[in-house]
């Protein structure tokens, strides 16, 4: 019933559906909305917000699907949804964060780092998320791999440089910044990479 009502039903009773199927603990309503995630362009993006908002709200319950869709479908526009996804219940969780994340995340970085800084992009935010709570000594790699990806690259995105870059900082605090400014050192000052790297450091009263 409420499945049909997310699909076929006004919009109003498309957004209420949506958010009530998402959080709940039922594995065909939470595959259900996978679906639109899947599916965005054809929904409202205010039931596709209910779908993520709830998916979220519904954590633990719903994390063995959203899980399981990126490890599936990691390419997929609801594979980097599952992606955030992860990175809000993170945050959320804080220091008790549900251990299967983290693992999970650099999986699909590894899938996502070939294709560019900003396919990488929502994985590695994510990731930042889970480093609020603790350093993260076993995501230094993807993070760095980032960075080296992005010094690759003519005009990266700099939302996935700044991300990698608060994720080392996590790691590393202020010991991060000799490493920064020695990087620098081999960079075009015009690069992306090191605008966003002299920008970190500016923020910070390292400039």
């Amino acid at each position: 019933m409420q499945i049909e009502r997310m699909k076929h039903s006004d919009l109003g009773e498309q957004i209420e559906a949506a958010w009530t199927l998402a959080q709940s603990a039922d594995p065909a309503a939470v595959a259900a909305t996978l679906e639109v995630l899947e599916q965005a362009d054809v929904y409202h993006p205010e039931v596709v917000s209910n779908v993520l908002d709830g998916l979220v709200a519904g954590a633990p319950a719903t994390l063995t699907q959203v899980l399981a869709y990126l490890e599936q479908s990691p390419l997929s526009s609801g594979g980097n949804d599952c992606a955030y996804v992860l990175g809000e219940v993170a945050y959320r969780q804080g220091s008790a964060r549900d251990p299967r994340i983290v693992p999970a995340l650099l999986k699909a970085i590894a899938v996502y780092l070939p294709l560019g800084t900003r396919a990488v992009s929502t994985a590695i935010a994510a990731l930042r998320e889970c480093a609020r709570a603790a350093p993260l000594p076993e995501v230094e790699e993807a993070a760095l791999a980032v960075l080296s990806l992005a010094e690759r690259e003519e005009g990266p995105y700099s939302w996935a440089v700044e991300n990698a870059l608060e994720v080392l900082f996590s790691n590393h605090g202020k010991n991060l910044f000799p490493m920064l400014k020695k990087r620098l050192q081999t960079l075009p000052p015009e690069h992306m990479l090191a605008l966003t790297i002299k920008d970190f450091l500016n923020e910070r009263g390292e400039g």
